[in-house]
């Protein structure tokens, strides 16, 4: 009898020899006393080992659920063995139905985080309504006066246990009919988990059948014992050795920088085709249209019979000199802009010397220039090719200088000059002009013309070191 509870139960006498009696009862005293011993012991173990997985195995969901489930028997068998705890009768009252509701919630959050694909929400809500039920329970037994403060909270028990019986065969049958499931012993521990679950649920529901009562309290200590060497041996690292551990974590290692090798090796690859494709498509268009184009127009001249030789001369060595300039620029590909420019004297110095010009070249010893692509370089050639054209036919000069600068800032300027007569704003030299502004814009340098009467041309060209 305890105080606040409204039943008891009595039972009828049993009177016999001893040696019979003992031999009688000796199966529900093992029950009552040392079974609720050695399993609380057992799952109290079995629930600090799996608190530890938490931390060190792969599913730590799995782990938590598995934790709290042992916690809810090894409180179980607790509320049997300790028969005079420091609480009252309501206070146990209320340890019995938070105990008796655990286990299947636990239950039911440790089979959906068993399947490696938890359902949204259903866990938070399995802990929700478990709190709502605890609170009115422990609303009905303090509140409300017996025999109803623990009739009702004796029904929503009988509720709740059937619910989750049901919700746990769902949710593993669910598991079942979707996934491919290879892990064939813990399935079919978990199969029968559900199935004690709902023998139990069945039996508060219809006593008549009269089943065995606490199949899941009796068999949960072999079945969690079973699921958690099933677990171990496919999760759980605590028990491997240091050498074992650092060389399953050097061939993790190895395996991802090779698939991080293989997988730059093919965006190098990848760039460095759609580079290729991109400066053949950028050659494609030079040669038609400037190269086929020039080419088009003094083979139309020809075909009229209107071709004046100086002025086919003239266009064939223009074709000529960008032709060089293409080949130039794609030699200069991977290398500086000095080097580049070596190349650019190499091809135009003995051309202003067969002219009749000196030419000057001052450049210094080392140059740190900016780096082009060779679209960027084949527009300075042309700037500069134009230049000397220019200064070839029009300056009426003596000496072509070429000089290349470095400023303190990374951009280079490289300044070509001629001593002639100035003045070339206007006519032929100044649609050149033209031409190399609208280059310079392109590759976004800077441009400046000085050439006034009598001083003769200096154009600059300011190459930026990109920000």
């Amino acid at each position: 009898m305890r105080d606040g509870f409204p039943y008891t139960d009595v039972y009828e006498p049993k009177i016999a020899v001893y040696a019979a009696l003992e031999q009688y009862t000796a199966r529900q005293l093992f029950l009552a006393s040392s079974f609720y011993l050695l399993t609380g012991g057992l799952l109290g173990l079995l629930g600090l080992i799996a608190t530890i997985m938490m931390f060190r195995s792969d599913d730590w969901r799995f782990a938590a659920w598995l934790s709290l489930l042992c916690a809810g028997f090894v409180a179980n068998a607790g509320y049997y063995l300790w028969l005079d705890p420091p609480i009252d009768g309501w206070g146990r009252m209320v340890a019995f139905f938070a105990i008796y509701q655990l286990i299947p919630a636990a239950m039911l959050c440790f089979v959906d985080s068993w399947t490696g694909r938890p359902v949204p929400w259903l866990q938070p809500i399995t802990i929700a309504v478990y709190v709502a039920a605890m609170a009115v329970i422990a609303w009905h037994i303090y509140r409300v006066p017996m025999p109803e403060g623990f009739d009702v909270p004796a029904m929503i028990w009988v509720w709740y246990l059937g619910a989750s019986a049901m919700a746990v065969v769902a949710r593993l049958a669910w598991h079942f009919a979707t996934q491919a499931e290879d892990r064939l012993l813990e399935s079919a521990l978990m199969t029968v988990i559900a199935a004690a679950l709902l023998m139990d649920a069945a039996l508060e529901w219809f006593p008549e059948l009269q089943l065995p009562g606490d199949n899941v309290g009796n068999s949960a200590v072999f079945l969690l014992l079973a699921m958690t060497a099933a677990f171990l041996t496919r999760n759980f690292r605590l028990f491997q050795s240091q050498g074992a551990l650092n060389a399953m974590l050097q061939e993790k290692v190895t395996r991802r920088e090779s698939e991080l090798a293989e997988a730059g090796l093919r965006e190098q690859a990848l760039v460095r085709a759609q580079a290729h494709d991109e400066e053949r498509r950028r050659i494609m268009r030079d040669l038609h249209d400037g190269l086929g184009s020039q080419l088009m127009t003094m083979m139309l001249t020809a075909r009229l019979g209107e071709a004046d030789p100086p002025k086919v001369a003239e266009g064939l060595q223009s074709v000529i000199d960008e032709m060089r300039l293409m080949v130039d620029s794609m030699d200069s590909v991977g290398e500086s802009l000095e080097s580049a420019l070596a190349t650019f004297r190499a091809r135009i110095q003995p051309r202003i010397e067969a002219a009749g010009f000196a030419f000057r070249w001052h450049q210094p010893a080392t140059l740190d220039a900016p780096d082009l692509g060779p679209r960027d370089v084949l527009q300075v050639f042309r700037i500069m090719q134009e230049a000397v054209t220019n200064a070839l036919k029009h300056s009426g000069g003596s000496e072509i200088a070429v000089e290349v600068a470095a400023h303190t800032d990374g951009a280079v300027a490289i300044t070509i000059a001629d001593n002639g007569s100035g003045g070339a704003e206007a006519g032929d030299a100044g649609r050149g002009l033209a031409n190399m502004r609208v280059r310079a814009r392109a590759l976004g340098a800077d441009y400046a013309v000085q050439s006034e009467p009598g001083k003769g041309t200096r154009i600059t060209l300011g190459l930026l070191q990109p920000a």
